[in-house]
């Protein structure tokens, strides 16, 4: 991971645990990225960013809050405190590209490996009222609700056991290879018990 120490924050974050992931879309290259959260000029940042190429970069310390869902307009996220600025209780992932790009197998597993860290440090539920799209926050931003729902489908299902995997495989089988699928997961289960 490539640090590119962002002026844009705010140093800690007033006490609020941090409850949610918000992913972006940043409507550039992480070159850009990374040009425009170093600059004052600026007056935004992001905690981190994630390349086409699957390359991560951090710009704010997961120990303060960078300057990313400030301005709340619309909210639909359920979860969002009225009066407190988002950016006290979320960490913020930038995703190289547009909203209508083919997001890179490369990106969507440094993001995938990066949101499973945060999740794991901060104890945040891998689910969509926790792993969201900026467009929950603000109706204005990008929609990747599509991205954002891969992401956490994703997420959920390298959380499963072999034997969740396999009844889930069963579940989509005719019923005679559904059977013999289900006599799998049965034995595994019974080894890793």
């Amino acid at each position: 991971m490539k640090q590119i120490p962002s002026p844009n924050f705010f140093k800690g974050h007033k006490g609020y645990k941090r409850i949610a992931v918000v992913m972006h879309v940043s409507t550039s290259t992480i070159e850009s990225m990374d040009s425009w959260f170093s600059s004052t000029k600026s007056q935004v940042s992001a905690h981190y960013g994630v390349s086409k190429t699957g390359k991560v970069h951090q710009y704010v310390s997961e120990d303060n809050s960078s300057w990313a869902e400030g301005v709340v307009k619309k909210p639909t996220w359920k979860l969002i405190r009225k009066g407190i600025n988002p950016n006290y209780y979320t960490i913020s992932i930038e995703f190289e590209g547009n909203k209508d790009d083919v997001w890179t197998k490369e990106m969507k597993d440094a993001g995938r490996k990066l949101i499973k860290a945060i999740c794991t440090r901060h104890n945040i539920p891998v689910d969509r009222q926790h792993i969201i799209s900026h467009h929950e926050i603000d109706y204005a931003k990008p929609i990747i609700k599509d991205k954002v729902d891969e992401m956490v489908s994703s997420l959920q299902s390298k959380n499963k056991t072999a034997y969740e995997m396999l009844v889930d495989i069963a579940k989509t089988l005719p019923k005679a290879q559904a059977k013999i699928v289900m006599l799998v997961a049965n034995i595994v289960r019974a080894f890793t018990k």
